[in-house]
C-alpha cells in the first residue's frame, strides 16, 4: 500500500481508469485476481473513508467487484503530477491491464487500454521514467507494450513491484541457464554426428585400400593409422591419438587419416576408369 496520501490518490485513480465502469452509486472497479480485488478495496477505503461493497460477478469463475461509493477524489493529470505519484498511477495500471508473455520473438510486457488517449498517457509516463514503449491499436483497445528483459525488470522496479521483480529475475536466470545448457547439448550433439560420421568415412577408406592394396603396402605411419582407426573404430580422433605408440595429438591424427582419404579416392579413380 503507498504510503504517501498523494499516492494512494494515484493508485486507486489509476484503478478506476483502466478497471473502472459506471457503478449504481459511484464506480465499479474489476479485476479477475483476488488479490489485486483486495487491494483495490483496502485502497478505496483508506482514500474515501469507508469501505465499498465487493462482489463476485458471473459465478464463481467470474470477475470481482468493487463498487465505489463515489468517484476517486483525484483524477486525470492531477493524479500523476508529482514524480512519487507517476509510479503509484504505473502501479494501478499495471495490477488492472498489465500482462507478462514470452513469444518466440522473446519477452514481451503489455498495459490495455481503452483510448488512445490513456496509452499516450501510459507511454508518456514511461518516457519519464526512461522506460522506451511502443503504442498499437488492438481491436477495440489500444496496447502500450515493452520489448525486453532489461525493459521489463526496469518496470517492475519502477513501480515498486519487488516480489514480482525478484520472481523475475529467478525465472529470467532459469531460463537463460536451460538455453546455455540446450545450446551446448545441441552443440555436444552436433559434434558427436560429425565424429561418428567422419569416423565412418575413414573406415570406409581403410576397407577400400585394404581390397585394392593391402595395408602391408602403406608406410608404417599410415598402416599403424589404420589399424588403430579398424580397432577403435567409435572414438574420436583426440581418442584416437591416445592409442597409438608413442601417442598422437588430434592433428596429426587427422593428418594421417586426411592421406589416407587421398590414397583411397585414387584407388577409387583407377578402379572405376579401368571397369
Amino acid at each position: 500500500m503507498p504510503k504517501r496520501r498523494c499516492c494512494q490518490h494515484a493508485e486507486l485513480a489509476a484503478f478506476a481508469a483502466f478497471s473502472g465502469e459506471p457503478g449504481p452509486g459511484g464506480v465499479r472497479l474489476t479485476a479477475g485476481s483476488a488479490a489485486v480485488v483486495r487491494k483495490m478495496f483496502s485502497l478505496a477505503k483508506l482514500v474515501l473513508g469507508e469501505a465499498p461493497a465487493m462482489r463476485r460477478q458471473g459465478g464463481r469463475r467470474g470477475r470481482f467487484a468493487v463498487e465505489l461509493p463515489q468517484p476517486p477524489p483525484v483524477s486525470g493529470e492531477a493524479a500523476y503530477a508529482r514524480d512519487c505519484c507517476g509510479r503509484a498511477y504505473l502501479r494501478g495500471a499495471w495490477l488492472s491491464r498489465g500482462s507478462i508473455s514470452e513469444p518466440e520473438a522473446g519477452y514481451h510486457l503489455e498495459f490495455v487500454a481503452g483510448t488512445p488517449g490513456q496509452a499516450e498517457t501510459l507511454r508518456g509516463l514511461l518516457a519519464r521514467y526512461g522506460v522506451a514503449a511502443g503504442m498499437a491499436p488492438r481491436k477495440a483497445d489500444w496496447v502500450v507494450y515493452l520489448k525486453g528483459a532489461d525493459a521489463i525488470a526496469e518496470l517492475l522496479r519502477l513501480t515498486g513491484a519487488h516480489g514480482a521483480l525478484l520472481e523475475w529475475e529467478d525465472f529470467r536466470v532459469l531460463k537463460e541457464m536451460r538455453n546455455r545448457i540446450n545450446r551446448l547439448v545441441n552443440a555436444e550433439t552436433s559434434n558427436v554426428e560429425k565424429s561418428v560420421t567422419a569416423a565412418l568415412k575413414q573406415i570406409e577408406d581403410i576397407r577400400l585400400i585394404e581390397a585394392e592394396l593391402g595395408l602391408d603396402k602403406l608406410p608404417p605411419s599410415l598402416r599403424e593409422a589404420a589399424q588403430v582407426r579398424l580397432a577403435y573404430p567409435d572414438v574420436s580422433l583426440r581418442d584416437l591419438g591416445q592409442r597409438f605408440d608413442p601417442p598422437l595429438s588430434k592433428s596429426a591424427v587427422n593428418h594421417r587419416m586426411r592421406r589416407l582419404a587421398r590414397i583411397a579416392e585414387d584407388l577409387q579413380r583407377n578402379k572405376t576408369a579401368s571397369g
